[in-house]
């Protein structure tokens, strides 16, 4: 999957999504959370790219508040899970075409040449993959009965 790599994970601002039993541990009062306290539990990361990506392309909000410290229960992951399929959806049908700025984007930031051989219709197939990848996530979260925290920067 080209979008998670760590090269991007370095490039701006992250969303971390984590699962744990105890969120209020990672929840203190009037501060926030220490990177180093959770980085064993992360679920998946978003970059400010990933997150620019996905919304100029399908045209919508994000389904989470980005700059937030969120607490998210069973159902309320379920919910969240539901609001990234609707974005799958609509990446789905979208016209390839609309992919021309996300590829410029990941182009300027891959330096390798990884990206030379990649045509917008595969940087389309890769968003989809990585929804269905945080759908998948997301829905194993809600399964087994923790609590997923989502914190912003």
């Amino acid at each position: 999957m080209l979008l998670i790599n760590s090269e991007l994970q370095r490039s701006g601002c992250v969303v971390d999504f984590i699962l744990t039993e105890n969120p209020l541990k990672f929840m203190p009062e009037g501060d926030w959370p220490v990177f180093d306290d959770y980085v064993d539990l992360i679920l998946f990361q978003f970059t400010d790219i990933m997150i620019e990506t996905f919304c100029n392309v399908t045209q919508s909000y994000l389904p989470f508040p980005q700059y937030e410290l969120t607490l998210y229960r069973k159902g309320e992951i379920y919910a969240l899970a539901s609001q990234f399929c609707l974005w799958q959806y609509q990446l789905m049908k979208t016209q390839t075409f609309y992919f021309k700025d996300a590829y410029s984007i990941y182009k300027s930031i891959k330096k390798d040449g990884d990206l030379n051989n990649i045509s917008q219709e595969k940087m389309k197939h890769d968003l989809i993959e990585t929804i269905h990848f945080i759908i998948g996530k997301l829905n194993m979260a809600a399964q087994s009965n923790k609590s997923l925290l989502i914190i912003g920067y």
